[in-house]
């Protein structure tokens, strides 16, 4: 059993956590707390450069001004 000490910021750290460690806080009453581990999720996979092409020219938010329409529309006369 380990005793920790909170920092001004209500920090504490925890021995044998990995940084990413998620973690459940259960208050068991007014002075005990129970830790629980969850499972870290797995990490999403990286988009492809073809991917993100492809979803962009699928977005149904597209520009169909010219720049000549779009600067008439956004400055001051």
């Amino acid at each position: 059993m380990a005793t920790v000490r909170a920092d001004g910021k209500r920090r504490v750290v925890v021995p044998g956590v990995r940084p990413g460690d998620v973690f459940d806080v259960q208050r068991l009453g007014e002075e005990r707390y129970v830790l629980v581990r969850l499972h870290r999720p797995a990490p999403l996979p990286r988009v492809s450069r073809e991917a993100c092409l492809e979803a962009m020219s699928r977005s149904p938010l597209k520009v169909t001004l010219s720049w000549d329409q779009l600067k008439q529309l956004t400055r001051e006369p």
